[in-house]
Order: structure tokens, then C-alpha cells, then sequence
């Protein structure tokens, strides 16, 4: 399987992407992501 991820936008610490996964060179699934990154430091 193959994954080909793009970020398309970020604002602030939310992100915008989309990716689309290939098997043997087929398109198996394309998926639009919104997520939100945590600069939390879990090391206490």
C-alpha cells in the first residue's frame, strides 16, 4: 500500500489535508483530514 498525504492548509494549529491510498497502483481510498496539533510535553 502506498499513501500519498498532502497538508492543503494550515492556520494557527489547525491543519486541512488530503491523502489517497493506492494498492498495485489502484486507488483503494481518498480521505479529507482536519486535525488540530498539540504541542502538549507529555516527558513529566
Amino acid at each position: 500500500m502506498y499513501l500519498d498525504v498532502e497538508i492543503l492548509r494550515v492556520k494557527g494549529n489547525v491543519c486541512r489535508a488530503q491523502g489517497t491510498a493506492k494498492v498495485d497502483g489502484v486507488t483503494v481510498a481518498e480521505a479529507q483530514l482536519m486535525f488540530v496539533l498539540d504541542a502538549k510535553n507529555n516527558n513529566a
